[in-house]
């Protein structure tokens, strides 16, 4: 069992992750409402002008460019905190979020889920989800994983197997997992990493913000 200065430690860094994804939440929420509406409206506006009559080959440019800082920020902003989730809850969150990384990587994903709880304990969720981006982020191309989601008692669990070649990224999942206090428990022998409550300390409110 974990002592006292294990489950501060962890408390504290729930405690940074949490704080962080409040930031998150802020620069994305800026990111799409504000500087993303602006670009919208710079390339309606254009469009308008090109309709008028004036050269179009010189606008087409810069309608062209505009096209591509939208959607670059756009992509940043779904990478900062994507609104799934807040708003749709973890399965979705992860799937949305592995599927696409695992297009353009070149790996593939089997995700189950099950007994979610409904929402996931918050500052548990936050974790789980940024230590499975962070996996995806670092597979290597051809590699196979195989993720598990499941609710137990009010809290959250996870495992993921992965084919030759990527034990290093599932590892480094799971040493990320157990330094925000997920625990490594064994059932039917299958290893899970759990999550039995809420981590250790209340992970600071993070407000909604607003659309």
């Amino acid at each position: 069992m974990p002592d006292d200065r294990t489950n501060d430690v962890a408390a504290r860094l729930v405690q940074l992750i949490a704080l962080d994804e409040a930031e998150r939440r802020r620069i994305a929420h800026e990111l799409h409402s504000e500087i993303g509406q602006d670009l919208t409206a710079a390339l309606l506006t254009l469009q308008f002008f090109a309709e008028g009559g004036l050269p179009a080959d010189e606008i087409e440019g810069v309608v062209e460019a505009l096209r591509g800082a939208l959607e670059r920020v756009r992509a940043l902003s779904l990478r900062l905190r994507p609104p799934l989730l807040d708003e749709i809850g973890l399965e979705a969150a992860v799937r949305s979020t592995l599927e696409p990384l695992a297009a353009a990587g070149g790996f593939s994903i089997e995700l189950t889920a099950r007994n979610l709880p409904e929402p996931p304990p918050p500052a548990a969720g936050i974790c789980a989800f940024r230590a499975l981006q962070d996996m995806a982020l670092k597979a290597p191309r051809g590699a196979n994983f195989r993720i598990e989601l499941r609710g137990l008692q009010g809290g959250l669990q996870l495992r993921v197997e992965a084919s030759d070649g990527a034990s290093a990224a599932v590892e480094a999942f799971e040493q990320r997992l157990c330094g925000t206090g997920a625990q490594r428990v064994e059932d039917g022998g299958e290893r899970w990493l759990a999550f039995e409550s809420p981590p250790t300390a209340t992970a600071p409110a993070i407000a909604p913000t607003a659309d």
